[in-house]
């Protein structure tokens, strides 16, 4: 009997050895294309990180290898981050999603705009007009020197008709966040989200702050070359591209939406709500992209992250309580982080045969 057991745990410990090489060669491929500078990746299943590694260099220059701790910009992984945070207020009865947010803003213009549509990008708030906006070198002490840019301009439709994706919608969470809380957003975070699951390499970027362990950025132009970029700054945008973590941080945070510690499992089936407005490509719920029916995995749903600096993905499957994360200090390798993405997805539902 010890003899048969034996053989099953060296047959189940080579099987996992093999995956693990499998999961680390795409990495390698990768970084040996020149996709990437550094890229980092994890999964969980069960609320285990069962493999993590990283590749390449968190600073060319100063040969800084890039690991799974490595501090990296996430750009729009944040949103999901600042959903999270408003249906805690939720939970607690301080917030109803079909609130109007001028109920708690007093200088907010647009009247019938509600939470809900702000968190699912139907409330009309324009987005980005040009790449001055988009690559923003200005910095703004605060969120609501950050609503300025665009409190007063024109609604693009009436809230609730349509679906525009807005980074600058989620500034007006982040400012209810605060409102609500009486607490800066980067405080209610870490008090609430990032220290709840233990995530050490999480924080709020400030152009004028040095982050030991923080990556360089680097971006990969059409004709696939890469160069080390200037620093924008991100303080225009804090609650919806404005933070950093590490692929270990991102799993834990994935792991405490399915676990129940970030939100209740009621909580997280309402954050998938699809009301259909956004008519091309996938889905859209509160703060999440609704990826639908993986034919081996089932449902599927998370984030990317596309900014100066970053090309990173953040994926939860539900039904095999597992997550899947990808990190990369390169932007312009959006559809490659997403080959890795895909890869671990794979490797997830071998281990489930």
């Amino acid at each position: 009997m010890r003899l048969l057991f034996l053989c099953f745990f060296l047959c189940c410990q080579l099987f996992c050895n093999a995956q693990n090489e499998s999961a680390t060669k795409l990495l390698v491929q990768e970084i040996s294309k020149g996709n990437a500078v550094g890229l980092s990746a994890a999964y969980a299943i069960d609320g285990q990180i069962i493999w993590q590694d990283a590749k390449g260099l968190a600073n060319e220059a100063g040969k800084i290898p890039f690991n799974t701790a490595t501090k990296c910009r996430t750009a729009s992984i944040a949103k999901p981050m600042t959903a999270v945070a408003i249906m805690q207020l939720m939970e607690a009865g301080k917030i109803n999603l079909d609130d109007k947010v001028s109920q708690y803003l007093n200088a907010f213009p647009h009247e019938q705009i509600t939470v809900r549509q702000v968190l699912n990008h139907s409330s009309g708030i324009r987005a980005y007009q040009n790449k001055k906006e988009q690559n923003n070198f200005k910095n703004y002490p605060n969120l609501q020197s950050a609503a300025a840019i665009f409190l007063n301009d024109d609604l693009l439709f009436e809230p609730g008709t349509a679906f525009n994706y807005t980074s600058f919608g989620y500034t007006i969470l982040g400012m209810l966040i605060e409102e609500i809380s009486d607490l800066s957003f980067e405080q209610y975070l870490k008090l609430n989200v990032w220290d709840k699951v233990g995530m050490k390499n999480t924080g709020v970027e400030k152009i004028d702050v040095k982050v030991d362990g923080k990556a360089e950025i680097y971006h990969r132009n059409n004709k696939g070359k890469i160069k080390l970029v200037k620093q924008t700054d991100l303080s225009d945008r804090i609650p919806a591209g404005g933070i950093y973590s590490s692929s270990e941080d991102l799993v834990k945070f994935g792991m405490g939406i399915l676990n129940g510690k970030l939100i209740k499992p009621e909580t997280m089936v309402l954050m998938q709500e699809n009301l259909g407005l956004k008519k091309e490509g996938n889905g859209y719920g509160l703060g999440w992209y609704l990826y639908g029916e993986n034919p081996k995995l089932g449902n599927v749903f998370g984030h990317n992250g596309a900014q100066l600096g970053t090309s990173s993905w953040l994926m939860l499957l539900p039904d095999q309580n597992a997550v899947v994360c990808v990190v990369s200090n390169t932007s312009g390798a959006l559809q490659e982080t997403f080959g890795v993405t895909m890869g671990l997805f794979g490797i997830i539902a071998d281990s489930k045969k």
